[in-house]
C-alpha cells in the first residue's frame, strides 16, 4: 500500500475502500505474487543472444519509458533531462570509514541488477538493457573538514554543477557513480549521480539505507543480515509491460480517455515573453503541514487516503484554469509486481499516465472520492506506457505536459539521514509538474509557461483549495478559489462600497455641466463642433418645440434619426420636456418599427426628410421633420433657456426593445433613477 501511494494506519487498514479497490483490480495487475520470475535472456531472440558480450549474465528489452528517457536526456538542448543528482547528509558519531563504504558499495551492486546494468539504443535487433556480471561502481571521497561551512557548500555546489553536466556513456555499466564529502566528524554527505533509466525514488532511496547499512555493520565489524536477493527481478517488470502492450484491454482503456478528455493546457500567455535566453526553472512551495489534520479528517471521511486528497486538489486547480469541462492531467504510477520481495527491486518502475477529470462534484468529499475511484479504475491498466498511449492517439503534440507526483518514502531511517538537508536535482520534460511530499507541494515549471508572478498565483491557488478542503469536507467544490490577495482585490479593492449622490434627473446633470464648463467641446461630428452652451441651447429649444407638441412626464417621443450632429441634441431635448425617448433606428426592417411604434403608443416621431416616408407608412400622429422648413424654423425661434418640467427620477427615461429572435420584441423600461445610479457608480 505504501507504495502505492496511501498512507494508512493499522487501524485504518480493515474496512477501507483502499482494500477493495485493489481486490477489484488485483486480476490485471500482472504477475501474481511469487510467480515463477522470468528466467535470463527469456526477453530477446537468438540472434541478439549470440551477439552478447561474454560477461553478461542477462539482457532484456528497454522499457518505453527508459527508452523515452534515453532520448531525451541524449537531446542535446542543454538540459539533461533525466540525468539525476541526489544528496543526503549522513550524521554519524563514528569516525568515517572509506574501506567499509568501498566494500559495502561493492556488496550491494552484486545484489543489484539495475547497478550493472548498461543500455545500448542500437546494435541490437531492439533497445537492450544488459546486465553485467560485476561492475566497479565509481567512488570518490572529498575530504572538507577543514573549510569553512561557507566554503564547503561552495565546493559541494560546485561537484553538483560538475555531475549535472557530466553524462554516462550508456553502453558502459554502471549508469551510477557515488561521491563522498566529509564535512565533520560527526557528519558526511552521500551523493548519488545516476541516468533516471536506472532508478526513481522508491529505488534509490532503497538503495540508500541498504547501502548505510551494509557500510554501518561492516565499519562496526558486526554481522551483515541483509535479506537475500528476491526471486522477482527487473526483467520481470519488463515483462509485465509487455504483456500490458499485447492486451486489448488496456489499449482501449486510455484510448476511451484521450478521445474523451482533452489534454490540459496551462493558460495562454501566462509565460514570460521571449527574451533570447533560455527560461529559467521555477521552483515555488505550498506548505500543507498546518492543514494536514483537516486534510486527514477529509480523507477519513471519504475512506480514502491523503494522496487523493492532494490529487483532488490539484484536479481543482487545473479545472480552474481551464475552460474543458473534461481534461486529462499526468498522473506519475508505480508499475511494481506485487510480488514477494518487489519493493527491494531497483529500477525505473514509474509510468506516468494521463488522469481524467470533469467538475461534476459538488463537494470535497464527493470529488476526493471521485479522484479515488478513478485511481483504482486505472490501477489494473497502470503498466501501458505512455509513449504508447501517445501513438495510439495519431497526434504529433505532446500529450501530458502537466504531472502530479505522490512521494512517500517511509524506509528512510530519519535518524540515520538528516532528510531535512537533502537535495535533489531531477529535471523532466514535463513544462509543469507538482509533487507532493512531506508536507508540501513543490510546484516545478518553465517560466516560458508561467512566470514568477502567475507561479505566485498559482502558490495562492493551491494553498486556497487545500484551506478550504480542510475546513469542511461538505465545501463547496464547484467554487472559484483565488489567492488571498486577488480576492482582497476583487471584494475590497475593486469592489468598494460607492457613495452614490442623491438620485436626479439625467438631463439636470448635463445642464450642471453645461454651466460648469459651458465653451469646452461637448460634441463633434465629421467638421461640425458644439460647446456644452452650443448643445444646451440646441436641446433646450427642441423641447420647448416638443413641450408645444404635447411631450410630458411618462409620455414617449420617439427618434428616427441616423447617427449625426442633430441625434444627442434630440435626445437631450427630448429628456427636457420630460418624456422618455423610443429609439427607432431607420435601417431596421419597416414591419418591426412599425410593431415598435405602434406597441409603445409613442405620439410624437422626430425625425428627418430622407426618412419621412417610412415615418408616414407606420405613424399618423405628430412628426417633427428637424430639417424641414417649418419645423426648423419654429425650433430655431424658440427660447434657449432650460424648460422647467416636473420630472423626476422615477420617470420613464427611455424604452429599449429585444431582437425578437426568440419571439415577438419585448420592450424594456428604465427610468431616469437606472441610469443616474449606474452613471454615478462608474464615474471614477
Amino acid at each position: 500500500l505504501r507504495q502505492a501511494g496511501y498512507d494508512l494506519s493499522i487501524q485504518q487498514i480493515f474496512q477501507h475502500r483502499t482494500i477493495a479497490a485493489l481486490a477489484q483490480h488485483a486480476a490485471h495487475s500482472g504477475p501474481v505474487a511469487d510467480a515463477e520470475p522470468v528466467v535470463p535472456f527469456a526477453l530477446i531472440g537468438d540472434e541478439d543472444r549470440a551477439a552478447l558480450p561474454a560477461d553478461v549474465v542477462d539482457a532484456y528489452p528497454l522499457s518505453q519509458i527508459q527508452t523515452g528517457m534515453i532520448v531525451e536526456m541524449l537531446s542535446g538542448d542543454g538540459r539533461n533531462t533525466y540525468h539525476n543528482v541526489n544528496t543526503f547528509r549522513i550524521p554519524d558519531e563514528q569516525p568515517f570509514s572509506e574501506a567499509a563504504l568501498r566494500e559495502a558499495v561493492r556488496l550491494v551492486s552484486a545484489r543489484h541488477d539495475m547497478l550493472r546494468t548498461s543500455m545500448h539504443l542500437t546494435g541490437y535487433s531492439q533497445p537492450l538493457q544488459l546486465v553485467h556480471a560485476e561492475v566497479e561502481i565509481p567512488l570518490s571521497i572529498h575530504d572538507l573538514r577543514d573549510l569553512t561551512t561557507e566554503q564547503q557548500r561552495a565546493k559541494e555546489i560546485e561537484l553538483l554543477h560538475q555531475e549535472r553536466a557530466t553524462l554516462f556513456d550508456l553502453t558502459t555499466a554502471p549508469l551510477i557513480r557515488l561521491n563522498v564529502h566529509l564535512e565533520s566528524d560527526h557528519s558526511w554527505r552521500l551523493t548519488f549521480t545516476q541516468t533516471h533509466a536506472i532508478t526513481e525514488g522508491w529505488s534509490y532511496h532503497t538503495l540508500l539505507m541498504e547501502l548505510l547499512e551494509a557500510y554501518r555493520c561492516l565499519r562496526d565489524e558486526v554481522p551483515l543480515a541483509l535479506p537475500q536477493p528476491p526471486a522477482v527481478r527487473y526483467a520481470d517488470f519488463i515483462a509485465a509491460e509487455l504483456e500490458s502492450l499485447d492486451n486489448e484491454d488496456d489499449r482501449a482503456y486510455w484510448q476511451h480517455i484521450t478521445d474523451t478528455h482533452v489534454p490540459l493546457m496551462l493558460p495562454a500567455g501566462w509565460g514570460d515573453e521571449p527574451s533570447g535566453t533560455e527560461p529559467e526553472r521555477l521552483h515555488l512551495w505550498v506548505p500543507y503541514g498546518d492543514l494536514e489534520s483537516g486534510l486527514r479528517g477529509l480523507a477519513a471521511a471519504a475512506r480514502t487516503s491523503l494522496k487523493s486528497v492532494l490529487l483532488a486538489a490539484h484536479v481543482k486547480v487545473l479545472g480552474m484554469l481551464t475552460p474543458e469541462p473534461a481534461f486529462h492531467t499526468g498522473l506519475v504510477a508505480h508499475g511494481r509486481l506485487e510480488a514477494t520481495g518487489g519493493d527491494r527491486v531497483l529500477g525505473m518502475h514509474l509510468n506516468t499516465v494521463p488522469f481524467p477529470a470533469d467538475r461534476s462534484a459538488r463537494t470535497w468529499r464527493e470529488l476526493v472520492e471521485q479522484v479515488f475511484d478513478q485511481e483504482t479504475a486505472i490501477w489494473g491498466h497502470r503498466r501501458y506506457p505512455l509513449p504508447a498511449i501517445q501513438r495510439n492517439t495519431g497526434g504529433s503534440e505532446r500529450l501530458l505536459d502537466v504531472m502530479f507526483d505522490y512521494q512517500d518514502f517511509h524506509q528512510v531511517d530519519s535518524d540515520s539521514v538528516d532528510l531535512g538537508d537533502s537535495f535533489h536535482d531531477a529535471p523532466t520534460e514535463f513544462g509543469f509538474s507538482v509533487l507532493a511530499q512531506a508536507g508540501r507541494l513543490t510546484l516545478v515549471s518553465s517560466t516560458s509557461l508561467v512566470s514568477g508572478a502567475n507561479g505566485e498565483r498559482l502558490v495562492g491557488m493551491y494553498r486556497r483549495v487545500l484551506e478550504a478542503m480542510a475546513a469542511d469536507p461538505t465545501g463547496d467544490a464547484r467554487a472559484t478559489y483565488l489567492p488571498e490577495t486577488e480576492t482582497v482585490q476583487l471584494l475590497e479593492e475593486w469592489n468598494r462600497a460607492v457613495t452614490i449622490p442623491g438620485e436626479e434627473c439625467v438631463h439636470h446633470a448635463f445642464e450642471r455641466q453645461a454651466a460648469t464648463t459651458p465653451d469646452a467641446l461637448a460634441l463633434t461630428f465629421e467638421d461640425t463642433h458644439l460647446t456644452y452652451r452650443e448643445l444646451n441651447e440646441r436641446a433646450n429649444k427642441i423641447a420647448h418645440h416638443l413641450i408645444e407638441q404635447g411631450a410630458a412626464p411618462e409620455t414617449l417621443v420617439a427618434v428616427c434619426l441616423e447617427r449625426g450632429i442633430d441625434l444627442i441634441p434630440t435626445i437631450l431635448g427630448v429628456l427636457k420636456s420630460g418624456a422618455g425617448y423610443l429609439p427607432l433606428d431607420p435601417s431596421n426592417p419597416v414591419e418591426r418599427l412599425g410593431y415598435i411604434l405602434d406597441h409603445a403608443r409613442a405620439q410624437i416621431v422626430v425625425t428627418q426628410q430622407q426618412h419621412t416616408d417610412l415615418v408616414s407608412t407606420i405613424h399618423q400622429g405628430r412628426t417633427v421633420v428637424l430639417d424641414s422648413i417649418e419645423d426648423a424654423t419654429t425650433i430655431e425661434n424658440q427660447v434657449i433657456s432650460n424648460p422647467i418640467t416636473n420630472s423626476r427620477p422615477d420617470n420613464l427615461i427611455y424604452v429599449i426593445y429585444t431582437s425578437g429572435s426568440t419571439g415577438t420584441p419585448k420592450g424594456v423600461t428604465l427610468t431616469h433613477a437606472n441610469v443616474w445610479r449606474l452613471l454615478a457608480s462608474v464615474r471614477e
